[in-house]
């Protein structure tokens, strides 16, 4: 994680509950422009557009987000709230983001969170190229909320509802298309653990079968089988995103509790290690944008066209 980031939530954090900007920002000071054209453009003409905070348009059915600037994405999640916004203190998925992707940037807490799910792959991965293997798990949670910046957080709960599994649907190609566009190997895991899924899918090319079920519009013969090399490779991304999800899961339960205030020391430790201090500013929309923006990939933050 850039070291800037690092210093601005710590100046945030120095009062205990963040401070607020004397101005709001505009789109100028985020190096954003809104077209001439969106004064002309009109959302009815395809029901599924959406407007972007830069004017741009993005198709809820078939987004493009390789034309998307992640100032868009940052812009939204730093105004969306966790717990639907219910919660007495208000934590913005931006600022849950940050948590978790600097959680996961320390060698320590990567390894801790592998040996609770025994991640083994992950856990040698983290021995043969610790850094380059945090990178990837810090990049990963940076991007695991990011469809939510146009669909928005919504609770568990809600989202078990049977009604909702069209929704769980675009959430997933949203995820799998932010993912592609910003190059960050993904795995869908379904809700089932890395070795279950790990199993399935060896299952799946071992099988000519579920092979033609994984690929019903191609011939046996096109079906090239992954290399071993190629398998652990996906296997070890699918291990990425368990260490995503089980740290997402802990940051929950920590939330719960420090956004109702309820009893208990105001930081928390994940995995009882002292240097997994988990301490939440509750930033502002303005100032968690900020922070989230600085703690992008360099390469994330140039504005792409």
């Amino acid at each position: 994680m850039p070291p800037n980031s690092q210093d601005f939530l710590s100046r945030s954090c120095a009062s205990g509950e963040g401070f607020r900007l004397r101005h709001r920002r505009d789109l100028g000071s985020q190096g954003l422009t809104v077209p001439a054209t969106l004064a002309s453009f009109s959302v009815h003409a395809v029901p599924t557009l959406i407007t972007l905070c830069d004017g741009s348009p993005l198709d809820i059915k078939d987004p493009d987000y390789t034309a998307v600037s992640t100032r868009n994405i940052v812009h939204g999640l730093s105004g969306v709230y966790r717990f639907a916004g219910q919660s007495p203190r208000r934590l913005t998925v931006a600022e849950h983001t940050l948590m978790g992707a600097r959680q996961l940037a320390h060698p320590e807490v990567a390894a801790a969170v592998a040996r609770a799910g025994s991640l083994n792959r992950l856990l040698a991965a983290l021995s043969d190229s610790g850094p380059a293997t945090c990178e990837a798990l810090s990049r990963a949670f940076l991007i695991h909320d990011a469809p939510e910046c146009v669909l928005h957080d919504l609770t568990s709960a809600l989202k078990g509802l049977p009604e909702l599994v069209g929704y769980k649907r675009v959430e997933r190609m949203h995820m799998e298309r932010v993912a592609a566009a910003l190059n960050v190997p993904y795995v869908c895991l379904g809700g089932q653990t890395a070795a279950a899924y790990a199993e399935g899918y060896k299952a799946a090319w071992v099988n000519t079968r579920d092979r033609q079920r994984l690929y019903p519009r191609a011939s046996i013969s096109e079906l090239a089988i992954p290399s071993l090399a190629e398998q652990e490779a996906h296997l070890l991304t699918a291990e990425v995103w368990a260490a995503v999800k089980m740290i997402d899961s802990a940051l929950g339960a920590i939330e719960l509790e420090v956004a109702w205030e309820i009893g208990g020391p105001s930081q928390h430790h994940l995995f009882d290690l002292a240097i997994a201090a988990v301490d939440y500013c509750f930033l502002d929309p303005d100032h968690a944008y900020i922070a989230l923006m600085a703690a992008l990939p360099r390469e994330w933050r140039d504005p792409r066209p």
